[in-house]
């Protein structure tokens, strides 16, 4: 009969003593660390990640400048992401590389430590949604210039418009076409 460990040496996976979770020996782990193990052994093997994964030594620190990213919404977006990316411990990282552009103050950066593989595609994200966010930047600044100038235009003509009216007003005064009394009326407005 298979006896099992009820002692009170801990679990080396979760901590447990062996009479709060039996398990088959001393030194092994309990069920639920057992299972937790194959379950994680079965993904690694069925998403095929053994080829990737990082040394502690492969990790970098990626720096984001925060005002490199002009639309706001999407800087934070990109801040949650990478900071998704990095669930490592910065003494563990070798480097410091810049993710966009070096800051001029320390407190101009924000660090996230990753593994290189997922740095370079970080850093290409944030390359492509800072050129993003440049041009929808510069695409607004000229419709703000074309309605400016649309709307002077505009302006301009009705402008024009009401000195034309009020000349043909006095033209058609003079003539006795129209008289003060039509000037007195109450006008709708629209």
């Amino acid at each position: 009969m298979n006896r099992l460990y009820e002692g009170s040496a801990p679990c080396p996976g979760c901590g447990c003593s062996g009479s709060e979770k039996p398990r088959s020996k001393k030194d092994g782990l309990c069920y639920d660390c057992s299972k937790a193990l194959e379950i994680g052994k079965s993904i690694v093997k069925e998403r095929n990640l053994e080829r990737n994964y990082y040394r502690l030594d492969d990790l970098v620190v990626g720096e984001l400048t925060w005002y490199e990213i002009p639309t706001r919404e999407v800087e934070m977006s990109l801040r949650r992401l990478l900071s998704a990316f990095s669930q490592f411990d910065k003494k563990n990282a070798c480097g410091r590389s810049g993710l966009i552009g070096p800051g001029e103050a320390i407190t101009a950066r924000e660090g996230y430590v990753m593994p290189k593989v997922v740095f370079e595609s970080a850093k290409e994200l944030c390359l492509s949604l800072y050129n993003a966010c440049r041009q929808l930047e510069k695409e607004r600044r000229s419709y703000e210039k074309e309605l400016e100038a649309k709307l002077a235009e505009q302006k301009n003509d009705i402008y024009n418009d009401g000195v034309e009216r009020g000349r043909n007003l006095l033209f058609q005064l003079n003539n006795g076409e129209i008289s003060l009394d039509d000037f007195s009326k109450r006008i709708k407005k629209y």
